[in-house]
C-alpha cells in the first residue's frame, strides 16, 4: 500500500509539472514554437543545444571540419600523447578533388633512420650581397602567430620545437616577449601597429625595435602591409586581455584596448623621383652601431605604378624581408645586415 502510494505522487508529480510547464508556453509571447506546440516545443531547443555535438560525431565525415577536420586533429592528439599516430591503410578522402598531395614512392629510398635536412631554396641578402646572407636550413618554418593570440606556454613549446628542428619561428605582430627566447631563430614581424617598434604615440620607432630585438635571435625581419585576416578593417586586442607580458612585448600599456590599423599611420612622403609608398621606411637611417641592430632597412624602390614605361621591369629581390598581407606589396624594401 505504501509502495502504491510512493508511485502515485510521483506520477501527481510529474502531472502538475506538465501542467505548469504547458500553462507556461501556453501564456509567454517570446517563442512561437512553444507557444504552437506547449511541451512538445521545448524538443526542439534541446535538440538544438545538443546540435553540435551531434554534428561533430554523427553528421559530419571525418573530412569535412576546418579548419582543421577530425582526422587532422586526432593525428595530433597521438602524436602529442606519444601514442600510435600511424592509422590503417585505406581512407575516406576525396583523392580525386584538384590539389590533393600525393606523395609517390621512391625507387632508391634512403636510410628512413638517417636525418636528413632539407634546406630553403633561397638564399636570404644573396641579391644584394648581405653581409650576413643565409640559407634557412629547414624548407619549413612557424608562421605568424602573436604572443597574446597565443598562451605563453604555446609559444615557449613552438619556440623550442623551432631550436629543435632547426627552423625559424616568425613571431606574429605581437612583438617579440621573454616566451620567445627559448633557441628559436626568430622572423620579427612588423605589422601596421608598429607592436614592439612603437613610441609612447603609437607610431614607429627604430629605437624602440632595436631594443625589442636586443639580444634576440633574428634572422629576419617580415613587414606586413595590411591585416589578411581582416582586410580594410584591422584588429582588436581587448584591453582585459592586455597583460603585462602582452604591454612589454608590444609596447602599449596594461589593460588598454590595443588597435592594430588596416594599414601603416606613418605620413606619406613622396619626390619626383622616388614616390615613396604609405610606410614609415623612408625616414629610417642605416645603422650600424651595435650587433643587435642587424635587420635595417636601407632603401625602397618605386611603386609599379610609377615606374616609367621606358624603365627595365624590376625583378622582386631576394631579400631579408617577406611581405604577408591580403594584398600585394605596393613597393619593395631592401634590407641591410651589419
Amino acid at each position: 500500500m505504501l509502495l502504491v502510494s510512493w508511485w502515485l505522487w510521483i506520477l501527481v508529480i510529474v502531472g502538475v509539472s506538465l501542467v505548469v510547464v504547458a500553462i507556461y508556453d501556453l501564456t509567454q509571447k517570446q517563442h512561437a514554437i512553444l507557444r504552437n506546440f506547449p511541451i512538445v516545443g521545448h524538443l526542439r531547443y534541446l535538440l538544438e543545444g545538443i546540435g553540435p555535438e551531434l554534428r561533430q560525431y554523427i553528421v559530419t565525415d571525418n573530412d569535412e571540419e576546418r579548419p582543421f577536420s577530425r582526422d587532422q586533429r586526432r593525428w595530433v592528439y597521438a602524436t602529442a600523447k606519444n601514442e600510435n599516430a600511424y592509422f590503417g591503410f585505406g581512407t575516406d578522402n576525396d583523392l580525386d578533388r584538384a590539389g590533393y598531395p600525393f606523395f609517390h614512392h621512391s625507387a632508391f629510398p634512403i636510410d628512413s633512420d638517417t636525418d636528413e635536412p632539407v634546406p630553403c631554396a633561397k638564399v636570404l641578402g644573396e641579391r644584394h650581397n648581405r653581409p650576413a646572407a643565409f640559407q634557412p636550413a629547414s624548407i619549413v618554418s612557424i608562421s605568424a602567430m602573436s604572443f597574446g593570440s597565443l598562451s605563453s606556454a604555446a609559444v615557449v613549446a613552438l619556440n623550442r620545437g623551432a631550436a629543435m628542428a632547426d627552423c625559424l619561428h616568425n613571431t606574429g605582430e605581437g612583438g617579440i616577449s621573454i616566451h620567445h627566447r627559448h633557441g628559436g631563430d626568430l622572423v620579427f614581424q612588423l605589422g601596421t601597429g608598429y607592436f614592439g617598434a612603437r613610441d609612447q604615440d603609437g607610431g614607429f620607432s627604430i629605437d624602440r625595435m632595436l631594443e625589442s630585438m636586443d639580444g634576440a635571435p633574428v634572422k629576419a625581419i617580415e613587414i606586413k602591409l595590411s591585416q589578411g585576416a581582416k582586410p580594410g578593417l584591422g584588429g582588436v586586442l581587448p584591453g582585459n586581455k592586455v597583460t603585462p607580458e602582452i604591454a612589454a612585448a608590444r609596447g602599449v600599456e596594461i589593460g588598454v584596448t590595443a588597435l592594430r590599423m588596416p594599414s601603416c599611420s606613418a605620413p606619406r612622403e613622396s619626390s619626383d623621383s622616388h614616390p615613396m609608398p604609405h610606410s614609415p621606411w623612408h625616414s629610417v637611417p642605416t645603422c650600424s652601431a651595435s650587433p643587435a641592430r642587424r635587420c635595417l632597412p636601407s632603401a625602397v624602390s618605386r611603386p609599379r605604378s610609377a615606374t616609367p614605361a621606358t624603365a627595365p621591369p624590376v625583378s622582386p629581390p631576394r631579400s631579408l624581408v617577406s611581405f604577408a598581407g591580403s594584398t600585394p606589396p605596393t613597393s619593395r624594401c631592401g634590407w641591410r645586415r651589419t
